[in-house]
């Protein structure tokens, strides 16, 4: 009797502890993922960090989550996302384009490279050349193709990037399997593409890092100790004198930053968009100093004069990741947030 009893209790906590075991995984489950912070530099509390957030995926993208700050700690959203090329998208909005899709009489995936929202329309990028670009007119949902002339050039592309400049679209995209830039200007009253360029562009400039579009319409590439600039409206190209070899380049409506990083600093140069044109001497760069030695740059962001770093360090005996945050005014890190675990996840990049 008494074996029997033990055998019986045994079953029983074994049975208890295989339920508590399974709740604890059920709940980690819906549980929004933590990541694991230390506040490591905010000089006088000068960071709005309130529409600042962070991509994270794990290797199948199963799990997609934002992060945004919630005082000065990194918060899970509650939303869902869907993967394509160039990062995620909201899974309702995605939802949303992919019935807008289907009542056009075409198909939606994930597997677009890039979209493009304005008041008035939104431009998807898809995979092979420019016959598969697509325009949704956003007030009465009507999808339209592009109207291309008989000898304009088209080749596989990747669209890195996309501006509406007085009712013109221009697309930039860097051509499949050579070292070339890809210019459309389209028409948007009609969708006619009224203009191109292929433009041999530097080795170096291979992805979205290493060419951008500024707001009034130059299109910069990365070109060793150069910006090779092109501005698609009246067919020009020139180059602006860098101090250093860059590693990448972006914008927002005022300036243009380049960088190179080096062991524990980023060397780097503001420029105003309207001197674009104008520079002929070699101007002299400034330096911001790294948290680590060597991280890589997952994604940045230049904000007014502010630039925001996320980086990755899996050497790092401390931190794997990092938020840096710097003044551009004064070469100072202004925030930095040390990232030690991010676990299952990966992080990817910003929001944008």
């Amino acid at each position: 009797m008494k074996q029997t009893y033990k055998k019986r209790l045994a079953l029983i906590v074994t049975g208890l502890a295989i339920s508590l075991i399974a709740l604890v995984i059920l709940i980690k489950t819906f549980l929004p993922p933590k990541l694991y912070t230390e506040l490591i530099i905010n000089a006088q509390n000068s960071v709005d960090l309130t529409d600042i957030s962070i991509y994270g995926s794990d290797f199948t993208y199963k799990q997609i989550h934002a992060f945004t700050f919630s005082g000065q700690d990194l918060k899970a959203t509650s939303q869902n996302f869907v993967p394509y090329s160039e990062g995620f998208i909201e899974q309702n909005q995605f939802k949303n384009y992919q019935k807008i899709f289907s009542q056009n009489g075409q198909p939606l995936t994930s597997t677009f490279q890039d979209y493009y929202e304005t008041d008035t329309f939104t431009f998807f990028a898809f995979p092979g050349d420019l016959s598969t670009f697509r325009i949704l007119e956003n007030a009465t949902g009507k999808l339209s193709s592009l109207n291309l002339p008989q000898k304009l050039y088209t080749h596989s592309m990747y669209v890195s990037d996309m501006r509406v400049i007085d009712n013109q679209l221009i697309i930039l995209a860097g051509e499949a399997m050579s070292y070339h830039a890809l210019i459309y200007t389209v028409d948007l009253n009609t969708f006619d593409v009224i203009d191109y360029k292929r433009l041999e562009t530097h080795p170096s400039a291979l992805n979205s890092m290493h060419y951008t579009l500024t707001d009034n319409g130059l299109a910069l590439f990365i070109a060793g100790n150069t910006l090779q600039i092109y501005n698609p409206l009246d067919d020009t190209l020139s180059y602006f004198p860098l101090p250093f070899e860059a590693e990448g380049v972006l914008c927002n409506t005022q300036y243009t930053f380049t960088y190179a990083l080096q062991e524990n600093e980023v060397k780097y140069l503001l420029l105003e968009n309207k001197e674009l044109l104008y520079q002929k001497s070699v101007p002299t760069p400034y330096l911001l100093s790294l948290p680590s030695s060597w991280p890589k740059v997952l994604d940045l962001t230049l904000k007014d004069n502010l630039v925001y770093l996320l980086l990755e360090d899996l050497s790092g005996p401390r931190f794997k990741n990092y938020l840096s945050v710097y003044n551009l005014d004064t070469q100072e890190m202004s925030f930095c947030l040390g990232i030690s675990d991010s676990n299952p996840l990966i992080l990817t990049g910003f929001q944008n």
